[in-house]
């Protein structure tokens, strides 16, 4: 029986990690569950139907383990995969992870590189732009610009309590609020991404896309005010001229894709708490472009999904 434990497991992400491993694996491993977090440590919590114990983090207990999944925010998890003991494969799905924590990976289409660090799961608008480019690549895609929402809970349990105090102190004509993590209110609004983060998904797609027949890929990442769910808007020219019925069959096929009917207009509050893509309608223009909307949870596809991916491979044993 596979040894799995998870880093700061209390987190949005943590969650639904905990969630997805029960769903897919049931009772097929043994799970233990760590933090730093004081407030935390020796509370109990439930994870398929099993009460958990959170133990404080000793790496010195994590030998034995296969696959350690860190889940926090990066500041607070950077410091603990880099003190793991050789054996567990570390598997980084904490939001806010850069191309420089390790080895950047999206499950079923590429890994950055090889060697030594911690798989790290991209952005979760990085992760759902690829797995569409994966099932799109025999079409031979030879430019990609698209478009980002993320929501709010990118930035955890915080994004979402502010954007909630923030609405309802505009619809009780309260103020004073300094808007953080956003920078400025983000109720009833939207606005880019923070620079750094816009920075850092391109960085994370140059690297995924590295490769001499990938396509010209460019993301543009925008802030939402949706609680759950990357809202992804695409634009593809192909090398030849697929029919959209083409492209859509392919999408179909795939697993990991659920076709919305045509006269829907799927947001991300469609998507929340689903293990799919939901993709609208497709079309092709006259001058032989093709747009996509797509809208994907980024909790379970784009965040928790992808790390049990890269961390599969692993769960037989120590890595």
């Amino acid at each position: 029986m596979s040894r799995i434990a998870i880093v700061h497991p209390g987190t949005l992400l943590g969650k639904e990690l905990r969630a997805a491993l029960a769903r897919r694996h049931g009772p097929g491993f043994e799970l233990r569950l760590f933090s730093t977090d004081e407030e935390e440590i020796g509370t109990v919590t439930e994870t398929g139907g099993t009460a958990t114990f959170v133990d404080r983090f000793d790496p010195d207990l994590l030998a034995s383990f296969a696959v350690v999944f860190f889940c926090g925010e990066i500041e607070r998890d950077r410091p603990l995969f880099t003190s793991l003991p050789p054996g567990p494969c570390a598997v980084v799905a904490s939001p806010g992870a850069t191309a420089a924590d390790g080895r950047l990976a999206v499950g079923g289409f590429a890994l950055a590189a090889t060697g030594a660090g911690p798989l790290v799961s991209p952005h979760a608008a990085v992760v759902g732009l690829l797995q569409l480019l994966r099932i799109l690549a025999p079409l031979a895609p030879r430019e990609v610009l698209a478009t980002a929402i993320q929501p709010v809970s990118h930035y955890g349990e915080a994004g979402i309590e502010e954007l909630f105090a923030e609405t309802r102190g505009i619809l009780t004509f309260a103020g004073g609020r300094r808007h953080a993590p956003f920078g400025r209110q983000l109720a009833f609004n939207l606005m880019p991404a923070k620079a750094d983060d816009g920075e850092e998904v391109d960085r994370q797609l140059a690297a995924l896309l590295g490769g001499a027949e990938a396509p010209d890929c460019r993301l543009r990442l925008l802030q939402g005010n949706a609680f759950h769910g990357v809202a992804l808007s695409v634009e593809l020219r192909f090398a030849g001229a697929p029919a959209a019925r083409e492209l859509q069959r392919r999408l179909r096929a795939d697993p990991l894709i659920e076709i919305a009917r045509a006269a829907n207009r799927p947001g991300p509050i469609d998507a929340a708490g689903s293990e799919r893509i939901l993709v609208g309608p497709v079309r092709t223009d006259a001058a032989g472009r093709t747009w996509l909307w797509a809208v994907f949870d980024n909790l379970t596809v784009g965040g928790a999904l992808n790390a049990i991916a890269l961390a599969e491979p692993y769960f037989g044993g120590s890595a």
